[in-house]
């Protein structure tokens, strides 16, 4: 899985919703070992070869994530910004809370999925 540097920044900037000790937890959990008490630290902190457990743990649990953010909308927004990150590295996310990869878009046509 390769995730460019907007996502990962897009990434950091949901993260950066919740409290340090959650990130942290998150991150040692999927080996990302890293202290983080600001975006750039979190940001730092991506840069591992379990970023996609991560992102699958983000996504199957966004619903948990987003209860714990207050007012609703700013996760929302920066949710919806993390998802058209990952469409431009060739990701969607399901109705089923997958991550799939795609295949690139030509003259606005989806050629198909991997």
């Amino acid at each position: 899985m390769i995730i460019n540097l907007r996502t990962k920044i897009s990434l950091s900037q949901l993260l950066d919703l919740f409290e340090y000790d959650l990130n942290n937890l998150l991150l040692e959990k999927h080996s990302l070992d890293h202290y983080c008490s600001n975006t750039t630290d979190i940001k730092d902190a991506l840069e591992g070869e379990n970023l996609e457990l991560l992102i699958q743990e983000i996504i199957s649990t966004k619903r948990d994530l987003r209860s714990r953010v207050s007012p609703k909308y700013r996760f929302d927004e920066r949710w919806e910004d993390f998802q058209k990150c990952l469409l431009l590295d060739g990701y969607r996310i399901t109705e089923n809370n997958s991550l799939i990869s795609i295949e690139p878009t030509v003259d606005g046509m989806n050629i198909g999925v991997r």
